[in-house]
Protein backbone atom coordinates (compact mmCIF):
# COMPACT_ATOMS: atom_id res chain seq x y z
CA UNK A 1 0.00 0.00 0.00
CA UNK A 2 2.90 2.35 0.64
CA UNK A 3 4.23 1.71 -2.87
CA UNK A 4 4.09 4.51 -5.42
CA UNK A 5 5.86 5.36 -8.67
CA UNK A 6 8.54 4.40 -9.63
CA UNK A 7 7.75 1.18 -7.74
CA UNK A 8 4.18 1.16 -9.05
CA UNK A 9 2.76 1.81 -12.52
CA UNK A 10 -1.02 2.13 -12.98
CA UNK A 11 -2.37 2.18 -16.54
CA UNK A 12 -5.30 4.24 -17.84
CA UNK A 13 -6.51 1.59 -20.31
CA UNK A 14 -7.27 -1.31 -17.98
CA UNK A 15 -10.66 -2.65 -16.92
CA UNK A 16 -9.97 -1.68 -13.31
CA UNK A 17 -9.59 2.10 -13.76
CA UNK A 18 -12.49 2.83 -11.40
CA UNK A 19 -11.79 -0.04 -9.02
CA UNK A 20 -10.49 0.64 -5.52
CA UNK A 21 -9.51 -2.58 -3.77
CA UNK A 22 -10.27 -2.71 -0.05
CA UNK A 23 -8.44 -4.66 2.63
CA UNK A 24 -10.98 -7.48 3.01
CA UNK A 25 -12.44 -7.33 -0.54
CA UNK A 26 -16.02 -6.82 0.62
CA UNK A 27 -18.72 -6.28 -2.02
CA UNK A 28 -21.67 -3.83 -1.92
CA UNK A 29 -23.96 -6.81 -1.24
CA UNK A 30 -22.70 -6.78 2.36
CA UNK A 31 -23.42 -3.12 2.96
CA UNK A 32 -22.25 -2.79 6.56
CA UNK A 33 -19.04 -4.75 6.01
CA UNK A 34 -18.44 -2.94 2.72
CA UNK A 35 -18.65 0.48 4.40
CA UNK A 36 -16.47 -0.64 7.32
CA UNK A 37 -13.91 -2.09 4.92
CA UNK A 38 -13.53 1.19 3.03
CA UNK A 39 -13.52 3.19 6.26
CA UNK A 40 -10.56 1.06 7.31
CA UNK A 41 -8.84 2.04 4.06
CA UNK A 42 -9.47 5.76 4.49
CA UNK A 43 -9.02 6.18 8.24
CA UNK A 44 -6.29 3.67 9.10
CA UNK A 45 -4.41 2.44 6.03
CA UNK A 46 -4.08 5.64 4.01
CA UNK A 47 -3.21 7.73 7.06
CA UNK A 48 -0.57 5.16 8.03
CA UNK A 49 0.89 5.54 4.53
CA UNK A 50 1.17 9.31 5.05
CA UNK A 51 2.87 8.79 8.42
CA UNK A 52 5.48 6.49 6.89
CA UNK A 53 6.18 8.94 4.06
CA UNK A 54 6.49 11.82 6.51
CA UNK A 55 8.91 9.81 8.65
CA UNK A 56 11.32 8.90 5.84
CA UNK A 57 11.08 12.40 4.35
CA UNK A 58 11.75 14.06 7.71
CA UNK A 59 14.77 11.85 8.35
CA UNK A 60 16.15 12.97 5.00
CA UNK A 61 15.60 16.61 5.97
CA UNK A 62 17.48 16.09 9.24
CA UNK A 63 20.40 13.95 8.07
CA UNK A 64 21.06 14.74 4.38
CA UNK A 65 22.87 18.10 4.55
CA UNK A 66 20.10 19.92 6.46
CA UNK A 67 21.77 23.31 5.84
CA UNK A 68 22.34 22.82 2.10
CA UNK A 69 19.17 22.19 0.09
CA UNK A 70 21.05 21.58 -3.16
CA UNK A 71 23.35 18.91 -1.74
CA UNK A 72 20.46 17.36 0.15
CA UNK A 73 18.44 16.98 -3.05
CA UNK A 74 21.32 15.30 -4.91
CA UNK A 75 22.10 12.92 -2.05
CA UNK A 76 18.43 12.00 -1.69
CA UNK A 77 18.09 11.36 -5.43
CA UNK A 78 21.27 9.26 -5.46
CA UNK A 79 20.11 7.20 -2.49
CA UNK A 80 16.71 6.74 -4.10
CA UNK A 81 18.06 5.51 -7.44
CA UNK A 82 20.67 3.34 -5.73
CA UNK A 83 18.10 1.57 -3.57
CA UNK A 84 15.71 1.13 -6.51
CA UNK A 85 18.47 -0.46 -8.61
CA UNK A 86 19.40 -2.74 -5.72
CA UNK A 87 15.75 -3.70 -5.40
CA UNK A 88 15.69 -5.26 -8.89
CA UNK A 89 17.79 -8.34 -7.95
CA UNK A 90 16.18 -8.35 -4.50
CA UNK A 91 12.76 -8.83 -6.12
CA UNK A 92 14.03 -11.82 -8.10
CA UNK A 93 15.63 -13.35 -5.02
CA UNK A 94 12.51 -12.61 -2.98
CA UNK A 95 10.26 -14.33 -5.52
CA UNK A 96 12.50 -17.41 -5.49
CA UNK A 97 12.20 -17.59 -1.70
CA UNK A 98 8.46 -16.89 -1.96
CA UNK A 99 7.95 -19.82 -4.35
CA UNK A 100 10.15 -22.07 -2.23
CA UNK A 101 8.11 -21.29 0.89
CA UNK A 102 4.89 -22.13 -0.97
CA UNK A 103 6.30 -25.45 -2.18
CA UNK A 104 7.50 -26.30 1.31
CA UNK A 105 4.13 -25.43 2.82
CA UNK A 106 5.51 -22.75 5.09
CA UNK A 107 2.90 -20.59 6.85
CA UNK A 108 1.57 -17.34 5.42
CA UNK A 109 3.36 -15.38 8.16
CA UNK A 110 6.74 -16.17 6.55
CA UNK A 111 5.70 -14.62 3.22
CA UNK A 112 4.18 -11.62 5.01
CA UNK A 113 7.50 -10.91 6.75
CA UNK A 114 9.45 -11.53 3.52
CA UNK A 115 7.35 -9.08 1.50
CA UNK A 116 7.31 -6.55 4.36
CA UNK A 117 11.12 -6.46 4.38
CA UNK A 118 11.37 -6.02 0.61
CA UNK A 119 8.61 -3.40 0.56
CA UNK A 120 10.30 -1.48 3.37
CA UNK A 121 13.56 -1.36 1.41
CA UNK A 122 11.81 -0.47 -1.85
CA UNK A 123 9.80 2.35 -0.34
CA UNK A 124 12.86 3.80 1.35
CA UNK A 125 14.18 4.26 -2.19
CA UNK A 126 10.87 5.55 -3.54
CA UNK A 127 10.44 8.22 -0.88
CA UNK A 128 14.00 9.51 -1.24
CA UNK A 129 13.64 9.53 -5.03
CA UNK A 130 10.52 11.68 -4.65
CA UNK A 131 12.26 13.91 -2.14
CA UNK A 132 15.27 14.41 -4.41
CA UNK A 133 13.16 15.34 -7.44
CA UNK A 134 10.94 17.61 -5.32
CA UNK A 135 13.85 19.52 -3.78
CA UNK A 136 15.57 19.89 -7.15
CA UNK A 137 12.47 21.66 -8.41
CA UNK A 138 12.73 24.05 -5.46
CA UNK A 139 16.44 24.65 -6.11
CA UNK A 140 16.64 24.88 -9.91
CA UNK A 141 13.17 25.62 -11.30
CA UNK A 142 12.44 29.37 -11.00
CA UNK A 143 13.36 29.47 -7.29
CA UNK A 144 13.42 33.28 -7.03
CA UNK A 145 10.62 34.23 -9.40
CA UNK A 146 8.24 36.87 -8.06
CA UNK A 147 5.27 34.69 -9.02
CA UNK A 148 5.46 31.92 -6.42
CA UNK A 149 2.88 29.85 -8.31
CA UNK A 150 4.90 29.71 -11.54
CA UNK A 151 7.24 26.85 -10.59
CA UNK A 152 4.66 24.53 -8.98
CA UNK A 153 2.09 25.41 -11.66
CA UNK A 154 4.36 24.45 -14.55
CA UNK A 155 5.49 21.31 -12.70
CA UNK A 156 1.90 20.24 -12.13
CA UNK A 157 0.76 20.80 -15.72
CA UNK A 158 3.88 19.30 -17.33
CA UNK A 159 3.84 16.28 -15.01
CA UNK A 160 0.18 15.49 -15.54
CA UNK A 161 0.31 15.99 -19.31
CA UNK A 162 3.36 13.72 -19.49
CA UNK A 163 1.54 10.96 -17.60
CA UNK A 164 -1.63 11.39 -19.65
CA UNK A 165 0.24 11.21 -22.96
CA UNK A 166 1.73 7.82 -22.11
CA UNK A 167 -1.58 6.60 -20.57
CA UNK A 168 -0.43 6.25 -16.97
CA UNK A 169 -2.14 9.21 -15.26
CA UNK A 170 -3.61 6.71 -12.77
CA UNK A 171 -0.15 6.76 -11.15
CA UNK A 172 -1.25 10.02 -9.53
CA UNK A 173 -3.66 8.15 -7.29
CA UNK A 174 -2.25 5.22 -5.36
CA UNK A 175 -5.64 3.65 -4.75
CA UNK A 176 -6.66 0.40 -3.19
CA UNK A 177 -5.19 -1.97 -0.67
CA UNK A 178 -2.95 -5.01 -1.03
CA UNK A 179 -2.70 -7.93 1.40
CA UNK A 180 0.97 -8.65 2.08
CA UNK A 181 2.12 -12.22 1.52
CA UNK A 182 -1.04 -13.40 -0.24
CA UNK A 183 0.08 -12.99 -3.87
CA UNK A 184 0.23 -16.00 -6.20
CA UNK A 185 3.61 -17.65 -6.73
CA UNK A 186 4.29 -15.95 -10.09
CA UNK A 187 4.01 -12.41 -8.66
CA UNK A 188 5.05 -12.70 -5.01
CA UNK A 189 7.65 -10.05 -4.03
CA UNK A 190 7.46 -8.50 -7.51
CA UNK A 191 6.40 -4.84 -7.81
CA UNK A 192 3.76 -3.91 -10.39
CA UNK A 193 5.98 -1.34 -12.12
CA UNK A 194 5.94 -2.73 -15.66
CA UNK A 195 4.97 -0.44 -18.56
CA UNK A 196 5.90 -1.92 -21.94
CA UNK A 197 4.98 -5.43 -20.80
CA UNK A 198 1.44 -4.21 -20.13
CA UNK A 199 0.96 -3.08 -23.73
CA UNK A 200 3.01 -5.68 -25.62
CA UNK A 201 2.52 -8.88 -23.63
CA UNK A 202 -0.01 -10.42 -21.31
CA UNK A 203 0.16 -8.95 -17.78
CA UNK A 204 0.59 -11.41 -14.90
CA UNK A 205 -3.04 -10.87 -13.89
CA UNK A 206 -5.97 -10.08 -16.18
CA UNK A 207 -8.24 -8.25 -13.76
CA UNK A 208 -8.70 -7.24 -10.12
CA UNK A 209 -11.04 -10.20 -9.68
CA UNK A 210 -8.26 -12.55 -10.76
CA UNK A 211 -5.93 -10.91 -8.26
CA UNK A 212 -8.45 -11.29 -5.45
CA UNK A 213 -9.17 -14.91 -6.38
CA UNK A 214 -5.46 -15.75 -6.62
CA UNK A 215 -4.79 -14.06 -3.29
CA UNK A 216 -7.59 -16.01 -1.63
CA UNK A 217 -6.38 -19.23 -3.24
CA UNK A 218 -2.85 -18.58 -1.95
CA UNK A 219 -4.19 -17.99 1.56
CA UNK A 220 -6.30 -21.16 1.40
CA UNK A 221 -3.32 -23.14 0.08
CA UNK A 222 -1.15 -21.91 2.94
CA UNK A 223 -3.84 -22.78 5.46
CA UNK A 224 -4.40 -26.26 4.03
CA UNK A 225 -0.67 -27.01 3.96
CA UNK A 226 -0.29 -25.84 7.53
CA UNK A 227 -3.27 -27.96 8.63
CA UNK A 228 -1.89 -31.05 6.90
CA UNK A 229 1.55 -30.59 8.47
CA UNK A 230 -0.01 -30.30 11.94
CA UNK A 231 -2.12 -33.41 11.33
CA UNK A 232 0.98 -35.37 10.37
Amino acid sequence: MVSAPPNLCLHDTGDDVFTCESRFHQTPKNRELYVLDHLLNVVVIWNSVVLMWRGFWGLGDNHFYPDDLEKSSWVSLGVGFGVLLLNIPLQILGNMIFRWSLNKGWPLAFRVVLEDILIFVANFGVIHHWRGVWLMQDVYFFPDHENLSLSPGISHIAGYLGLALILVSMCNVTIGSYTTGSAPANSGCFLANYYFRYFFSKPPLDSPDDEVNDAKAAEEQSYNMATESVAL
